[in-house]
C-alpha cells in the first residue's frame, strides 16, 4: 500500500459536521481538527450532495441553506455514534 491509510470518511465528516452545527467557522474547524480548509469544504460539499439526493434540490443551494443548516440536517439523518437502533421515524427534512 502506498501512502497512509485513510480514516473512515463518514466519521471524519461527522466530526466536521458536529463542529459546524455548533456554529464554528469553517477555518476554525480546520484548525481545531488539524486538517486543511479544503477538507472542510469538501465535507460540506459531500453533505450537501447527500442531502440533495435524499431530501431535494433546495439543499444544493448555498445561498438558501447555510453550512450550519446543512450540517445539522445531515446529522439528523444519521444515527448517533455507538447508539442502539431505534424504531422512531426520522423526520422528513425535505418538508422544513
Amino acid at each position: 500500500m502506498v501512502g497512509r491509510p485513510r480514516e473512515d470518511k463518514t466519521e471524519k465528516i461527522r466530526e466536521i459536521a458536529e463542529k459546524i452545527a455548533e456554529g464554528v467557522y469553517q477555518p476554525a474547524v480546520a484548525k481545531a481538527l488539524e486538517i486543511s480548509p479544503s477538507t472542510v469544504q469538501r465535507a460540506v460539499r459531500d453533505m450537501r450532495a447527500e442531502l440533495v439526493l435524499a431530501a431535494g434540490p433546495r439543499w444544493g443551494d448555498a445561498v438558501k441553506t447555510s453550512a450550519v443548516q446543512v450540517a445539522r440536517a445531515w446529522l439528523e439523518r444519521r444515527p448517533p455514534t455507538n447508539a442502539e437502533p431505534t424504531n422512531a421515524s426520522t423526520p422528513n427534512i425535505g418538508e422544513q
